[in-house]
């Protein structure tokens, strides 16, 4: 009966219970069957058998056979594979319809707004990406990071111009603290970043540590704060704990300004006028 355990996984999948699957598949192998001659055949209890053919009967999936004693017959496999994808199907399109309709009802101007609330969660595993640049788009005030060199070149490929960007569009001021190789990688005679990514990088405002910082964050307007759960060295995979709640901010902001005054300044005080004349002459 290797095939049998396939069936009854895959009527599970498409909404049968177990029990029905089961007395299904038994009445599909047997053709036409008394609930006794079922019962015998699948090992299962015969109350539990009656059961599940009443409910499999409302489902259309199984007939009864005017005989005596009385008899049931089943469909085809084909058949009800069929019927019970369209179904799910059906039942698929009800719930995405709904679920726009939940979001479409959030969003209205009359419902109450719940993003400010307090709240506290972790971003799941590699999804962080589209919770922070959301940030970075919505930062109308600062943006204050601490990240350390082989993150902040990461960024620097895969989101970093989306990101100052968004920020820059609505007037905020960029300020991270990161290792000092970064100060070299920014110069103009660098090959790490082409000429746009630098130029956009040179916009930030940096202070520089002597090895990676001891923790990853960034605040948002000084009112959220995202911060690494735990060490990752693929900035895709991170998990982060996401907060704006005030006490959680206002360590984070404390950390960082600490941080930032006891960080190295740039010693090239060019980059900028730098980056000005590259993007003049381009």
């Amino acid at each position: 009966m290797d095939t049998c355990g396939e069936h009854v996984e895959n009527l599970i999948a498409l909404g049968l219970t177990l029990n029905e699957a089961r007395v299904f598949v038994a009445l599909y192998r047997l053709g036409t069957a008394t609930a006794r001659a079922t019962s015998k055949f699948s090992g299962i209890p015969r109350e539990i058998v009656y059961q599940a053919m009443a409910k499999l009967q409302g489902k259309r999936l199984v007939g009864e056979v005017l005989a005596s004693p009385k008899a049931f017959r089943a469909l085809s496999i084909e058949e009800v594979y069929e019927i019970l994808l369209e179904q799910k199907k059906n039942k698929d399109k009800q719930l995405h319809t709904k679920i726009k309709k939940a979001i479409k009802s959030q969003q209205h101007p009359e419902s109450p707004q719940i993003n400010d609330a307090p709240t506290t969660f972790v971003t799941p595993r590699g999804k962080n990406r589209e919770f922070i640049v959301k940030e970075y788009k919505k930062a109308r005030i600062s943006v204050d990071m601490i990240i350390p060199l082989n993150k902040f070149i990461q960024w620097s490929q895969t989101s970093a111009e989306e990101c100052i960007d968004g920020v820059m569009k609505g007037n905020a001021k960029i300020r991270v603290i990161t290792e000092k190789p970064v100060r070299d990688s920014l110069s103009e005679g660098s090959h790490i970043f082409d000429t746009g990514i630098r130029c956009k990088l040179q916009k930030i405002e940096y202070r520089f540590t002597e090895g990676a910082p001891q923790i990853e964050m960034a605040i948002f307007d000084r009112k959220t704060v995202f911060i690494a759960m735990c060490e990752e060295k693929l900035m895709k995979n991170m998990v982060w704990l996401r907060s704006n709640n005030a006490p959680i901010v206002e360590m984070a902001n404390k950390y960082f300004e600490t941080s930032w005054k006891e960080s190295e300044q740039p010693k090239d005080k060019t980059l900028a006028s730098n980056c000005k004349l590259v993007l003049a002459s381009s």
